[in-house]
């Protein structure tokens, strides 16, 4: 079982899954089956030299190890837990995050002529990323980089309600979709240092 986390109610249908070794080393074929491959990953966008964030570190120092759970007995990395957790679709879990974003009228303008099937792989691959290797200077830096030019029509760019929104927003999905709020705590910690790199009005 997960110590410090609960299985969601589906979970709890199947315990064999949570209860034994064999189903973590199956990891890689479950990731493919949901298409949570390293090629997300690999979406999320490189900085460049005019990115101000840590000007004092490298790009591979880690700002926020990446945030674990402990599974019969074993410390994984959220990213693990979410790949091996058939239970929980996280392709559906950000779609409902973004319909949700895209339907409040204080956040809809700021994707406006956004593609948002390519927007959601690259959440998804961002979220990846950071529960399975943790924030680093290179991340932190791509994000700042990503949003430094966000804004709505208006020309109103991201303030700190509208992240404090967005972030409230997807903690509420990932507790919809039964994400523990252990982890969804860690996870929170992790993205963290972001904020002031993001809002900037």
């Amino acid at each position: 079982m997960v110590t410090g986390v609960s299985p969601t109610p589906q979970a709890l249908a199947d315990p064999l899954r949570f209860a034994h070794h064999h189903e973590y080393r199956n990891v890689a074929a479950t990731a493919q089956r949901k298409r949570l491959s390293l090629d997300r990953v690999k979406a999320v966008p490189v900085a460049d030299e005019t990115t101000q964030a840590y000007p004092d570190m490298s790009a591979d120092t880690v700002l926020v190890p990446a945030p674990t759970v402990t599974v019969d007995g074993d410390e994984i990395t959220i990213r693990k837990w979410i790949e091996s957790n058939e239970a929980l679709d996280a392709e559906a879990l950000v779609g409902d995050f973004y319909d949700r974003l895209t339907s409040d009228p204080e956040i809809e303008g700021y994707f406006a002529g956004i593609d948002m099937d390519r927007q959601r792989k690259h959440f998804l691959a961002a979220v990846l990323l950071v529960t399975g290797a943790g924030l680093t200077v290179g991340t932190a830096r791509a994000m700042e980089q990503v949003h430094r030019n966000v804004a709505r029509p208006d020309g109103t760019a991201i303030t700190g309600e509208v992240h404090d929104k967005v972030i409230g927003t997807l903690a509420g999905v990932l507790s919809e979709y039964g994400v523990p709020d252990a982890a969804i705590g860690k996870i929170a910690d992790v993205v963290a240092p972001l904020r002031p790199l993001i809002v900037v009005a």
